[in-house]
């Protein structure tokens, strides 16, 4: 009766656990790091266009995004984008680096044109988020040059924390490592990402789904 008993308590335990791993499935909400609203860029900057953030949770990045400008669509060149490791100063591995051109410019969400970035995942560390190519007819935006609209930071519920540093630097497609007192200095790069349920909650869920299924198991035998 005593062993009965505590199967009993495994198998419901098994099915809470499984039902927390879901619950909390359900409850990762996507979210835009930087959010833009639809405006006029003010720079014409080709080189890189860098902004510092530390991830404090696991994440993956679903989406990555570039500013479009008058939200028009991509007209001139091809404006990139990517995500730098900050501490190796390298593209984190497996991130695409997207590109967006004429015809093949992604979906306008807001101010910014987004495409799936392949749901690569973030570990906790420090990295940036890099775009560039801008140009006249499709311009950054810069706080510093004149009157613009800077994005919304949205952390994630604190999955994300935004550094004071917006680098830039003259070379396209380089790791920018000229510093700028901004936690969003630049209408340019941007991305969305999903929160990761914790390993632990993944890790119980797991053992006891197997013990359920072990009850299930020794019950038909």
């Amino acid at each position: 009766m005593r062993t009965r008993t505590r199967l009993n308590r495994v198998s419901w335990l098994a099915v809470l656990g499984l039902m927390s791993g879901l619950l909390f499935a359900q409850g990762a909400q996507a979210f835009i790091a930087y959010n833009v609203v639809p405006q006029t860029g003010n720079q014409a900057w080709g080189g890189s266009l860098g902004m510092d953030f530390n991830v404090n949770s696991p994440l993956t990045i679903s989406q990555l995004g570039v500013f479009d400008s008058d939200g028009d669509g991509i007209k001139g060149t091809t404006l990139y984008v990517t995500i730098f490791d900050r501490t190796t100063q390298s593209v984190v591995p497996g991130m695409p680096t997207l590109t967006f051109s004429l015809g093949n410019d992604g979906t306008l969400i807001d101010g910014s044109r987004f495409k799936a970035a392949g749901n690569v995942p973030l570990g906790v560390g420090k990295y940036t988020i890099v775009s560039w190519g801008y140009n006249g007819t499709d311009p950054d935006g810069n706080e510093n040059n004149s009157s613009i609209t800077m994005s919304t930071l949205n952390p994630g519920g604190g999955a994300i924390s935004f550094v004071v540093n917006s680098p830039w630097d003259y070379g396209a497609g380089v790791f920018p490592t000229i510093a700028f007192p901004s936690k969003n200095e630049f209408l340019a790069g941007t991305f969305e990402a999903v929160p990761l349920p914790p390993t632990a909650l993944l890790l119980g869920s797991g053992l006891l789904g197997l013990g359920f299924l072990r009850r299930k198991w020794s019950l038909k035998k």
